[in-house]
């Protein structure tokens, strides 16, 4: 293809969108015998594509994707007892973490194992991540949909925080259980009207779910 061929098709694509993409669509889906059969097949329409699709948006900035890469590489390096296992579900997205918080020892939670995704946003660590409990967990402070209200995931959040301290607190969250702001109205109320009450249905939810 000529420079000024190539030239005249790039105007064309910009000013046509929606008429080039669909032939193109048409070009590549429809074969007879393996062969496109709508338009010319040669091989620089196929390049061309890149003219009106964008490149793709990575999911946040570089200095997020440094900090995160730091604080996952202090996270394997350390060897201290945690209680919970976190990382990236895909090395290539990561934006999109997963842990599991083993239940504490002593809490109606023990033996429990509780799993959550972990959402970080693109001006991480200015923004907290975002991090849901994809296992059911009666608790006051986390809904039946596995959202959490917990203030260091909202207006005490501190870039120097890291998404390990943020787990660390989710899991004393569920030994520390707060009535007074809750998410899930029953775990409140039974909480505070008898707590042996609350226990028992806590360990019935965690041998049922979190088993």
């Amino acid at each position: 293809m000529s420079d000024p061929y190539a030239t005249e098709v790039k105007r064309f694509f910009k000013e046509r969108p929606i008429f080039v993409r669909a032939s193109l669509m048409l070009f590549l889906l429809s074969t007879e015998e393996d062969q496109p059969v709508l338009l010319p097949p040669f091989d620089p329409l196929r390049v061309m594509l890149n003219v009106w699709t964008p490149e793709p948006v990575p999911p946040f900035g570089p200095g997020a994707l440094k900090r995160v890469m730091r604080e996952l590489k202090d996270y394997q390096r350390s060897e201290e007892p945690r209680g919970f296992s976190m990382g990236p579900v895909d090395e290539d997205d990561m934006s999109r973490w997963k842990a599991t918080i083993l239940g504490p020892e002593g809490s109606p939670y023990e033996g429990g194992l509780f799993h959550l995704n972990i959402t970080i946003p693109k001006d991480y660590p200015f923004k907290p991540p975002r991090m849901q409990f994809t296992t059911k967990v009666f608790h006051p402070n986390i809904s039946e949909c596995g959202y959490v209200s917990i203030n260091i995931l909202s207006y005490d959040w501190s870039p120097a925080l890291t998404i390990s301290k943020a787990v660390v607190a989710l899991r004393y969250l569920l030994e520390n259980p707060d009535p007074s702001d809750y998410m899930m109205p029953e775990a409140a109320r039974l909480l505070r009207k008898d707590r042996k009450e609350y226990d028992d249905m806590v360990k019935l939810w965690t041998k049922k779910y979190a088993s």
